[in-house]
């Protein structure tokens, strides 16, 4: 099903008839199937933006991954005891859907790459008025600060939509319930990830350690 040229008018043939023409070779590769859905990459963004982060973690063979420098926001989370790291994302990168997930967020420590279960709010905060979406990452039980490292989320599981709550503190007993389902659900340090069949590329390891504070 492979177009390419304007409005997709140019097909597999007329490019193996250039490649005789130019000296190039063309091997047109069938499509590729998960349990019978065929992957494309049309498929993966719109499982992403309906937040079907585990049905395009499937398709993809890894948990999808946002990498960003983490930047200082308002200090909320903080005052209310649940600290978040406040991803920048680049531009060109599709942010799954408005939503809770279960994560893992992977960065340089002290004595190297480490992989913590966490929980990402993708959204505008409507519980405090904000406006536009901000990735923010909560790591329970990290102590430490993160400003200005480098870090990669790796996305496992939908929590649950984005609310608006009446106040801070129902939102932090909210908060407070979906770190207990992240414990429940995902495990230790690593532990999803080490028991999924994949393999992550080395050049996620090369961005982490490359882009130092």
């Amino acid at each position: 099903n492979f177009t390419f040229g304007y409005r997709g008018s140019g097909t597999p043939t007329e490019l193996k008839e250039w490649g005789a023409e130019l000296g190039f070779g063309v091997t047109v590769v069938p499509p590729f199937e998960v349990d019978g859905e065929t992957v494309s990459s049309t498929r993966i963004r719109n499982a992403l933006e309906k937040g079907e982060v585990s049905h395009a973690a499937r398709l993809l063979g890894r948990p999808y991954c946002l990498h960003g420098r983490v930047e200082r926001g308002d200090g909320r989370g903080h005052r209310i005891g649940l600290p978040t790291s406040n991803i920048s994302v680049p531009a060109d990168k599709v942010i799954p859907g408005n939503g809770v997930y279960a994560a893992y967020a992977r960065f340089l420590g002290e004595d190297g790459i480490v992989s913590l279960p966490s929980v990402v709010n993708i959204g505008t905060r409507p519980t405090f008025g904000g406006q536009g979406v901000r990735v923010e990452c909560h790591i329970p039980g990290f102590q430490g600060s993160l400003y200005d490292r480098e870090m990669q989320v790796f996305f496992v599981e939908k929590i649950r939509d984005e609310v608006h709550f009446p106040d801070a503190s129902s939102l932090r007993e909210q908060v407070l319930d979906d770190i207990r389902f992240l414990r429940s659900g995902i495990g230790p340090e690593g532990a999803w990830l080490k028991a999924h069949s994949f393999t992550l590329p080395g050049g996620y390891d090369r961005m982490l350690q490359t882009h130092l504070p």
